[in-house]
């Protein structure tokens, strides 16, 4: 081969290893950066219906009275809405026997004076009215400068300090004009890719499971281990109305369920607290560094816990997920035409 051809082909040669130098250079050093503190707060069930509704009515009980600053310390303030607006003539099936959640607009506006940007609507009793009802309470909520999440808009995306969070709602138990998700989903699994690819941090909130079941049963944890296996960073759980331990699904967090935040169910075990002396506190491998569960407004006289996910070292950022994901196929790109064009020159 013309000497010529060859030393040119070793300096191209050269150069190809520093551009590939570069390129792991320019990926890796933002993943040691690190994010202003982002805070996220969650609520169990919330009803404002039936004898919530009156209580409010006769003015001796401001549900989130004492709780606003704790609320004005979070960046978003989640929490699931059972029931929707509008008048109880407007209820499918009324005589069914299950209850019928009728929500009036006024309540709506108290969500928002509470400190609650985001509501999911997708649950059991979304569809009470109907599916104008459905719709009559998401646009009460944008309104009131609150972001409505159900299944068909998921997912959501809110951008927080930098970090980029995706929310998806998804609701497996049936009922009125409510079918539920079944899992697993071919659409679903494609909103979480979507969210996956395009969020820091990906959340599901997820109503199941069943009633006053103070553990999560078989469909639970085989929802939690698909939720978290294609994309989920964080699950949240709703429904069973009871607090069911978290656990960590896969080196994720869940929250089987919160119990209730806001409700009139007579059962004490609707109406219990996390325990003082044992926050359930695990590691959150996702850069959101403070996501708290403040449970049941039942009784004032009792101090508020939480749940708390705190950060550790194993949190990661987004640069860090990114060169997961692509720095190995930039790599092999990169050999690719390196060897292409050797060859060629040789």
């Amino acid at each position: 081969m013309d000497k010529t051809i060859f030393y040119a082909a070793r300096r191209f040669r050269h150069s190809c290893y520093l551009l590939l130098a570069l390129v792991t250079g320019l990926v890796t050093p933002g993943c040691r950066t690190t994010r202003p503190e982002v805070r996220v707060l969650v609520t169990g069930d919330i009803l404002l219906s039936r004898n919530v509704r009156e209580e409010i009515k006769t003015g001796r009980s401001a549900p989130w009275a004492d709780l606003q600053s704790l609320f004005q310390s979070a960046d978003l303030v989640l929490g699931n809405l059972e029931g929707a607006v509008g008048s109880r003539g407007d209820s499918l099936d009324p005589g069914s026997g299950s209850p019928v959640f009728v929500i009036g607009k006024p309540a709506i506006v108290m969500l928002r004076e509470a400190g609650f940007n985001i509501i999911t609507v997708e649950n059991n009793h979304s569809g009470d009215m109907g599916t104008q009802g459905k719709a009559n309470t998401m646009n009460e909520l944008r309104n009131c400068h609150i972001s409505p999440v159900c299944y068909e808009n998921s997912p959501q995306f809110f951008t927080v300090k930098g970090t980029v969070i995706a929310l998806l709602a998804v609701n497996m138990v049936p009922g009125r004009n409510v079918q539920g998700n079944q899992l697993p989903s071919t659409e679903l699994k494609q909103k979480l890719r979507l969210a996956r690819n395009l969020a820091n941090t990906v959340i599901v909130s997820v109503h199941w499971g069943s009633e006053l079941l103070e553990w999560p049963d078989r469909r639970q944890r085989e929802a939690a281990f698909w939720l978290v296996h294609n994309g989920a960073d964080l699950i949240i759980g709703s429904h069973p109305h009871v607090i069911q331990k978290p656990e960590m699904v896969e080196g994720k967090p869940v929250f089987f369920s919160l119990g209730n935040h806001l409700f009139d169910q007579k059962y004490p075990e609707t109406k219990k607290m996390p325990n003082p002396q044992q926050p359930a506190q695990v590691p959150m491998p996702v850069p959101i560094h403070d996501i708290e569960n403040h449970n049941p407004i039942h009784n004032h006289d009792d101090p508020p816990q939480m749940p708390q996910l705190i950060n550790n070292n194993e949190e990661l950022s987004f640069c860090m997920r990114w060169s997961n994901r692509w720095l190995p196929i930039v790599i092999g790109i990169t050999i690719l035409g390196i060897y292409a064009v050797l060859y060629v020159l040789q």
